[in-house]
């Protein structure tokens, strides 16, 4: 693999061609959290949708799947589940599938469909999803969802943990200017990644609403060893997706 670019909010994606690359999907404050969460405690799928009109229908073509979700960052009235790592036991997943619809995550994942290969990452799953890209031939194109169509820190500092995580094992990648900024700000934070995202926008207003207790656990770094990967319309580990 020769390049590693990042881009800072999905608008980025209009002026990139992500034909024959990796495209790494990361909403960290929570959806790809979640995400990795959900899949390492053996939940089988999950199936990203834009809507939540869309979620009830193919939750419902699906019987026995789990809705899950949020808009503004609190769980949608009537869902099983929120989008929440802390919600993603064992004991809820194993063994079922999820349908899960976020503010920003589910609709970056679906604008990515022009890549060779989806995946997602967020702190917890850092290393296993970094490891996994070196192993391919292509360049990775890292997205972050930002927040509403701006920069966030949380998705800024997740790019950057990847980044460093990668050229410390691959000095020679070529990484793009946004990659090396994304870098920068990981390594100014990296000893204290809880509180960054404590002070983040999106973890004051998770607070707020009370889901503060999700923060510590999306800080925690490389502690699940899944790569969830999108194609065919769900998410499944990268062993079983291909």
């Amino acid at each position: 693999m020769g390049k590693v670019e990042v881009l800072l909010v999905p608008s980025e994606l209009a002026y990139i061609d992500l034909e024959g690359r990796t495209a790494v999907v990361i909403d960290a404050l929570r959806a790809t959290s979640t995400i990795a969460t959900a899949l390492a405690n053996g939940c089988l799928s999950i199936y990203p949708v834009r809507t939540e009109q869309e979620a009830l229908s193919l939750s419902a073509a699906r019987p026995g799947s789990l809705l899950a979700g949020e808009r503004g960052g609190a769980m949608i009235p009537g869902f099983d589940l929120g989008n929440s790592p802390s919600e993603c036991t064992e004991e809820n997943l194993s063994g079922r599938e999820m349908v899960l619809t976020t503010s920003n995550g589910t609709p970056l994942l679906l604008a990515c469909g022009r890549a060779r290969e989806v995946v997602t990452a967020a702190f917890v799953n850092r290393a296993a999803v970094a490891d996994y890209c070196l192993q391919s031939d292509r360049d990775s194109v890292i997205i972050c969802a930002g927040q509403g169509g701006r920069v966030s820190f949380e998705d800024t500092l997740c790019a950057g943990a990847l980044v460093d995580y990668m050229i410390v094992a691959s000095p020679g990648l070529a990484l793009s200017d946004a990659a090396e900024v994304a870098r920068q700000a990981f390594l100014a934070q990296r000893d204290h990644l809880a509180e960054a995202l404590v002070h983040s926008t999106a973890g004051q207003k998770l607070i707020g609403l009370g889901y503060g207790g999700d923060l510590a656990k999306c800080a925690a770094l490389d502690v699940l060893a899944v790569v969830p990967a999108f194609a065919d319309g769900k998410i499944q580990s990268a062993a079983l997706a291909h």
